[in-house]
């Protein structure tokens, strides 16, 4: 369980990703992602950061979309 000041206890479900590190190739955050697919058990994503927004990297095939593009 993760505890944050701001938001109270975060807790995840699902196998821990750092439990799979070296073990498995794709991403390691999969098994407890909703938007997990097929490419996500055979590739692992590249780190890519918003045009303008370097501190917000993330790495996933789906990354969230832009509000005003939905």
């Amino acid at each position: 369980m993760l505890e944050r000041p701001d938001r109270g206890h975060v807790r995840f479900e699902g196998t821990d990703p750092f439990a799979l590190r070296g073990k498995e190739l794709g991403c390691r955050f999969r098994t407890r992602c909703w938007k997990a697919e097929d490419v996500c058990a055979r590739e692992a994503p590249p780190l890519m950061a918003p045009a303008g927004e370097p501190a917000h990297a993330a790495a996933c095939h789906f990354p969230l979309q832009d509000a005003a593009a939905r």
